[in-house]
């Protein structure tokens, strides 16, 4: 590994495939002897993945050894796909698009001594904050702007290879993003929805 830096910023861009898992409350169950409220739900499956875009800029800090830490802000679009009606001749398909941006807090492990070839693993958090959401009937139906969660939060899993053309040192990542707030605020319709996505990244270190 090179350890003539102790940091560096790196542009990163790529694409996701996002969707939202979906489930609906069927029966809320008060508090009893014991305490608490649970609910008993029926996971009615997620939207279809949509394919979608982000851009970023993070700073990486080399800490010790194959150990570093990466922090950054990005600009990530999420959403789904709902197929409206099950009848292939009548059906439609209804995109939702959400503008995020996020912050990460990521700890980076790089294997290996050979600056020409360097797989690692990443591991942290991100937090998301809306910013819009497409203006679309289908989904206002399903709940409105109003009631979409402004704040999202939840682990990131990656992994990826890190290289070095001439002077250039490239990365090529993938990462798991679920989120674990509901992105929908609680009403009277029995909806609950996560974010989830999948993102395959082209980085360049400086």
């Amino acid at each position: 590994m090179e350890t003539g830096y102790q940091s560096s910023w790196i542009i990163k861009g790529g694409f996701n495939q996002s969707t939202q898992d979906i489930s609906r409350i069927t029966a809320i169950v008060p508090p009893g002897p014991d305490g608490g409220i649970s609910y008993n739900g029926i996971r009615s499956g997620a939207l279809q993945e949509r394919s979608s875009y982000h851009l970023g800029i993070f700073r990486e800090w080399h800490l010790r050894g194959g150990l570093n830490f990466i922090s950054g802000l990005s600009f990530r679009q999420k959403g789904g796909i709902m197929t409206t009606l099950r009848e292939p001749a009548l059906s439609s398909n209804q995109h939702l698009i959400t503008n995020y941006i996020s912050l990460d807090g990521n700890v980076k492990y790089l294997f290996g001594k050979n600056p020409r070839l360097q797989p690692y693993l990443t591991a942290g958090f991100r937090v998301d904050y809306l910013l819009s959401r497409n203006d679309n009937d289908y989904f206002d139906m399903l709940y409105t702007f109003s009631r979409q969660r402004r704040f999202d939060f939840g682990p990131v899993l990656g992994a990826g290879v890190q290289t070095k053309i001439g002077k250039q040192r490239i990365l090529f990542e993938a990462e798991y993003n679920p989120g674990i707030f509901p992105v929908i605020t609680p009403s009277l319709l029995p909806t609950i929805a996560f974010n989830k996505s999948y993102a395959f990244t082209i980085g360049f270190i400086f």
